[in-house]
């Protein structure tokens, strides 16, 4: 029997494959604000789901095992939903400083971190530790924090 995917996280799959063919093509500004707003509000959906889970008393352990690889794998994408000139001076509303393309290594490092850390959640997932799993999920949302202190701010 066909094991069916939660919605979110063929979702997540589905805009993840539209995304690296979108960094693959050229796109026009809008347009890659557009996929990169769509694949942050799904990354934001994914960990949602997740600290829900871990919150709860029971969590279901497959909805977990569906967030994090979803933010997992997205994780690894995250660099290509800023390609040149979708920032501020395309006037197009984002919330992407400049500073994602003129910090460009500070922005990669910052990418780099989150993927880092999404993978260590992956790698602990099967254990079922809920707690250590809690605890990882606080250093993620840390490297969120962090690189949105730096690289995101309202809308331009």
């Amino acid at each position: 029997m066909a094991t069916k995917l939660p919605k979110s996280l063929a979702a997540a799959l589905a805009l993840s494959v539209l995304a690296a063919a979108a960094a693959a093509a050229t796109l026009a500004p809008a347009d890659a604000v557009a996929v990169r707003q769509t694949q942050m509000k799904e990354l934001g959906a994914s960990f949602r789901s997740l600290n829900e889970e871990l919150r709860g008393d029971t969590p279901d352990m497959a909805k977990v095992k569906a967030a994090v690889a979803a933010m997992n794998k997205t994780s690894k994408d995250l660099p290509a939903w800023f390609p040149g000139g979708s920032g501020p001076e395309a006037g197009i509303k984002t919330h992407a400083k400049a500073e994602v393309w003129s910090d460009a290594a500070g922005f990669a490092g910052a990418a780099k971190g989150f993927a880092t850390e999404t993978a260590k959640m992956q790698a602990m997932v099967d254990s079922g530790d809920t707690d250590a799993l809690s605890v990882q999920a606080k250093v993620v949302g840390q490297t969120c924090g962090a690189c949105h202190a730096a690289f995101r701010g309202k809308d331009s």
